[in-house]
C-alpha cells in the first residue's frame, strides 16, 4: 500500500456508510496527504468482487474524463484474497438520507 501511494501510512480510520458493503478506510499519510482505501476481502460476497472489478476498470479507462467530477484514481492492488482501490480522499462522507422522495429524485437525475 505504501509503495502504491509513495508515503507511509500514519493512521487509518474506518469509514462507515456509503453505497456498498466493502471495507473502506481514510488513510492519513506521512507526507500530509489523505487517501481513500476501499476493497474486497475474503468475506466479501461475489457481487462486491465483481462490482469492485468493474469500478477499477471504469476508473482506469474513463479516469481522464471523470476527473473533474470524481475522485482521482491513484491505483489498485491485489494481495492474497484482497482487491483494493485507492482514490483521492474528497473529505468526510456526505451521504444523503435515503428517503423515498430522495431516491426518486436521484433516479430522475
Amino acid at each position: 500500500m505504501e509503495a502504491l501511494v509513495g508515503s507511509r501510512v500514519r493512521r487509518a480510520l474506518r469509514v462507515w456508510g456509503g453505497y456498498a458493503s466493502s471495507p473502506t478506510f481514510r488513510l492519513f499519510l506521512a507526507d500530509g496527504r489523505r487517501v481513500f482505501f476501499k476493497g474486497t476481502s475474503p468475506s466479501s460476497n461475489e457481487h462486491m468482487h465483481r462490482a469492485l472489478g468493474a469500478e477499477e476498470r471504469v476508473c482506469r479507462e474513463l479516469g481522464p474524463w471523470l476527473r473533474p467530477w470524481a475522485p482521482e484514481f491513484l491505483g489498485a492492488l491485489r494481495a492474497t484474497d484482497w482487491h483494493v482501490l485507492v482514490l483521492e480522499d474528497v473529505g468526510p462522507a456526505r451521504i444523503p438520507p435515503w428517503t423515498g422522495a430522495a431516491v426518486r429524485q436521484a433516479m430522475a437525475g
